[in-house]
């Protein structure tokens, strides 16, 4: 912006095209207060472009996607625990990953959530450092059997992590006890509300304090913003609508477990026997 605009200086035209991206932005700043800046604004709706096939496209995206992407609409981040501009500020476009490689530094932490048919197996790997948790692992497993889900995990404990933390919860006690049996880096969780607190909360106060770096992925990003803190009764709970693009936000579950081994979790929830 800051490059663009004295190049009109002596005179010319300057149009600004996106779509909306919550309300934390140059872009919203422009569109909102478009008068007071000297510009007019061209609103183009969905509606407007009647080849679309817009009950495919109502399939493939959460309802938050689609009514920023196509109805246009500002959202406010004020449901969700994280902020799109929170996720972009920990967001490195440049930053590499792998879906099968560990490529460590320091050590290398792995949390998986564990689905097979409605919802995804999500694996997620850190590189911790002493000052940052860097994603360089992200491996999505939809519709996926057991067996072979077992095999990649398997393949990845065969690199030598430090730690695998694994939802042990209901569909995922088969594998993790399986795994925990083959190797000791791995740890079964039973994913309980309070540990989900502690988890998400850690998660939130490093990517707050730049103490994480993530990589630009649509679904890790898409996930953490469905992702809602909820009061109920005397309780705090964390959820997320299903959707067919991001599950029930598995991969950021995955995320959340890496961070059981800091110092400010400390419930793990019943470990298998």
């Amino acid at each position: 912006w800051q490059a663009i605009t004295p190049s009109i200086s002596r005179g010319g035209q300057l149009v600004i095209i996106s779509t909306p991206f919550g309300q934390n932005n140059l872009f919203y700043e422009i569109y909102a207060h478009s008068k007071e800046k000297g510009f007019s604004k061209i609103k183009i709706h969905y509606s407007e472009c009647p080849d679309l096939d817009i009950e495919s496209i109502k399939k493939t995206i959460d309802d938050l996607t689609f009514r920023q992407e196509y109805e246009n609409e500002f959202l406010s981040d004020i449901n969700t625990y994280f902020s799109y501009e929170l996720i972009q500020k920990c967001t490195n476009p440049d930053l590499n990953y792998s879906e099968e490689r560990i490529e460590k530094t320091g050590e290398f932490i792995i949390g998986i959530d564990i689905g097979r048919k409605t919802d995804f197996t999500a694996i997620v790997g850190i590189d911790r450092t002493e000052n940052k948790d860097t994603v360089k692992l992200i491996k999505i497993l939809k519709n996926t059997p057991y067996a072979e889900q077992q095999k990649i995990i398997e393949e990845l404990i065969a690199q030598k992590p430090n730690k695998i933390y694994i939802d042990a919860t209901g569909i995922g006690n088969m594998i993790a006890e399986e795994l925990k049996n083959k190797s000791d880096v791995v740890e079964p969780v039973t994913i309980t509300n309070d540990l989900k607190n502690q988890i998400f909360t850690e998660l939130k106060r490093k990517m707050e304090n730049k103490e994480i770096e993530l990589p630009d992925n649509r679904q890790l990003s898409g996930a953490l913003h469905l992702i809602q803190r909820i009061k109920s009764g005397n309780s705090i709970k964390f959820e997320a609508d299903r959707t067919d693009e991001f599950g029930h936000s598995d991969i950021a579950v995955a995320l959340a477990l890496t961070q059981i081994s800091n110092e400010n979790v400390v419930v793990v929830g019943e470990p298998l026997l």
